[in-house]
This record gives C-alpha cells, structure tokens and sequence, in this order.
C-alpha cells in the first residue's frame, strides 16, 4: 500500500521511479482518492507538480 495526500493505492508490487516521479503498480491493484475507487491488474501514475495522473491502466 502507498498513500500519498487523499490517494491511496493498494497493490502486489509497488514501485516509483524518483527520476521521473512514476509510481507503477502491479497485482491486483486498487486506486482511491477520495471520489473514486479504480481495479486494474496494473497502473501508472505520473506525478505533476505533486499532483497525481493515472497515465496508463
């Protein structure tokens, strides 16, 4: 599980590359924010001026 601020993702794998702030989530993943709640098998979130983008799921 990795939260950050109201998003809170919960996953298998969980990996952020600091490089590129990209936190990628493998395995049964689950994504809230507080308005929404996203299942996937994985997902990619972009960090942007710390906020939040799910680029790819």
């Amino acid at each position: 599980m990795v939260s950050y601020d109201a998003l809170t993702v919960y996953a298998e794998k969980v990996r952020f590359d600091n490089s590129k702030f990209i936190l990628e989530a493998q395995g049964n993943v689950v994504v809230e924010d507080g308005e929404q709640r996203i299942h996937s098998n994985n997902i990619m979130i972009k960090f942007k001026g710390g906020v939040p983008e799910i680029i790819r799921n």
